[in-house]
Formats: C-alpha cells, sequence, structure tokens
C-alpha cells in the first residue's frame, strides 16, 4: 500500500470538491473521499469502500478534538489569523493561545463563511489588504476567497502535492510563512 499516494489523491479529491461546500459537508462526500484514498493507496475498490464507510461510523461515535499545527506558536508570535464555526474562541482558551490574537473573525458569529469576500474584509478591520497575508489549507475556500478581497494568500500544501493542480504560493510547513515575507 502507498498512504503517500492515498493521502494525496484524497487531498486533491477534497481540494476539487470543496467548491461544492454544501455537498463538503456531508456524509457521503467523507465516505468518497477516503474511499479514493485507499484506492489510490492500492487497496480493494469494495475493501475500500467497507472500510471508509467504518471509519464514518466510528468517527460519528467519538467525540473529534481539534488539533494545534505543531508550528502554530512560533508562527503566532509574528501574525494573527482566525476563522471557524462558533466555537474558535473557546478553543482557542483550551489550547492556552488566545492572548495572541486581536480579534477573532468566526464566521458563524460573523454570518459570513469563507469563500465570500466578506468574512475577509472584517477582518482588515483598519487595514489595507495589501497589508494583510492570509495562509490556509483550502485553495477554493482560503486562496480564491482571500484573493477576491484583495488579499494575498498562501497555500498551506502539507502533502507537497497540490502544486500539479493549483498555480498559486504554497508553503508545507507552518513556519515557512515566515521566511516568505520576510520577518526576521
Amino acid at each position: 500500500m502507498d498512504w503517500k499516494r492515498g493521502q494525496l489523491a484524497a487531498e486533491k479529491h477534497l481540494q476539487q470538491s470543496v467548491k461544492d461546500r454544501d455537498y463538503v459537508f456531508t456524509e457521503r462526500f467523507w465516505i468518497e473521499n477516503y474511499t479514493v484514498g485507499l484506492l489510490a493507496s492500492g487497496m480493494k475498490h469494495i475493501k475500500a469502500g467497507q472500510i471508509a464507510k467504518e471509519v464514518i461510523t466510528r468517527g460519528r461515535k467519538e467525540k473529534r478534538t481539534p488539533s494545534l499545527d505543531p508550528d502554530c506558536i512560533e508562527t503566532l508570535t509574528q501574525f494573527v489569523v482566525s476563522n471557524w464555526n462558533g466555537t474558535l474562541e473557546a478553543v482557542l482558551k483550551d489550547f492556552g493561545i488566545m492572548h495572541y490574537f486581536d480579534y477573532i473573525a468566526d464566521s458563524q458569529l460573523e454570518g459570513y463563511e469563507k469563500p465570500d469576500k466578506e468574512i475577509f474584509q472584517i477582518t482588515l478591520m483598519n487595514m489595507n489588504p495589501e497589508e494583510v497575508m492570509h495562509v490556509g489549507d483550502l485553495y477554493y475556500t482560503d486562496i480564491v476567497g482571500a484573493e477576491g478581497a484583495g488579499i494575498d494568500a498562501i497555500l498551506l500544501d502539507h502533502l507537497g502535492g497540490l502544486h500539479t493542480i493549483f498555480d498559486c504560493k504554497r508553503i508545507t510547513r507552518l513556519k515557512e510563512i515566515i521566511d516568505k515575507v520576510g520577518i526576521v
């Protein structure tokens, strides 16, 4: 099994599918996404579909805990960036990093969600778009959305394989952003 190839196939499938935001939030999408990854890894079709369904079933039963990117703290000492689904402030407090943020733009509370340019304009506050950089891991949500609001954007491509489908600035680790913008 080639797990890296499978992971990259699932990531590309997610990136292409996120254009249809309603579909990405369905159980059917996630079963399909896991199946795509398992098939690309070399698993047989019938088994891949069964395992994908089991992953989703187990995921529903278990409480999912957000995780913190290992480079987050080092990067936050330089930048302030946020967006979420109604619980972001509580999550940031749980991680003990709330003090890094001047302002939290939670899409559910603001009434707009990425890629709508309004959510990006809200976060600009009194800054010019040219003074801001947005880093995100979903091309159509983060990159297209930020650029639509006149904000420079960088795609966080953890697997390093999205250059084959998206022509944009990319990084593979969050702390690379410090070098990208020349901050010491």
